[in-house]
């Protein structure tokens, strides 16, 4: 029954392109700003310093956007210095990767009752970023394993502006599905 005034601190972490922005910017909010929580981060190989940085001052640090796994291992494994942090969303990639595959499948399935196309050609198209790193390593295997041709994987930058340059290959290797995570 008590009211609470929330004083709203921003910063801008810029960690799409440049982790040490995105510690400098978590050290400031704690150090300068001295904030009681932070909620933020969304690039994993930048969550994981903030990470400790917030932890090592203990300040609550609520992920929402970064999705390694190491990011909730590292809470389990050393919960004392830890367990500062809290993911709010979204799930880790292992799982973003299962929800993945299975919506590959129901496409699939479309197109092979639909279109009447025996062995499906797929391209997989993964953003070069850490939490991506385990759906390119387990794609091609799920792919055949689910009786369809596994035509390459493609890793563009998250930042990238143009990707042209893979949507043509993909388009020479007459893929049927393109199969892309992306944040």
């Amino acid at each position: 029954d008590k009211m609470m005034e929330i004083e709203l601190v921003q910063a801008d972490s810029n960690e799409f392109i440049n982790v040490t922005d995105a510690t400098n910017a978590m050290e400031r909010l704690i150090t300068q700003d001295r904030v009681n929580f932070v909620v933020g981060g969304f690039r994993s190989e930048a969550v994981l310093p903030m990470q400790d940085i917030a932890c090592e001052h203990k300040v609550l640090f609520i992920d929402c956007g970064a999705a390694h796994p190491q990011l909730c291992t590292r809470v389990a494994e050393n919960y004392d210095l830890y367990k500062y942090f809290f993911r709010g969303t979204p799930f880790n990639s292992n799982y973003l990767a299962r929800t993945a595959f299975i919506h590959m499948d129901y496409v699939a399935d479309i197109l092979k009752k639909n279109l009447k196309i025996p062995k499906l050609k797929v391209a997989v198209v993964i953003e070069k970023a850490m939490w991506g790193d385990p759906f390119a390593k387990t794609a091609e295997t799920v792919i055949v394993q689910k009786g369809m041709e596994w035509v390459g994987t493609w890793r563009p930058s998250p930042v990238a502006t143009d990707v042209t340059a893979e949507l043509s290959a993909i388009q020479r290797s007459g893929a049927h599905i393109i199969f892309t995570v992306f944040s």
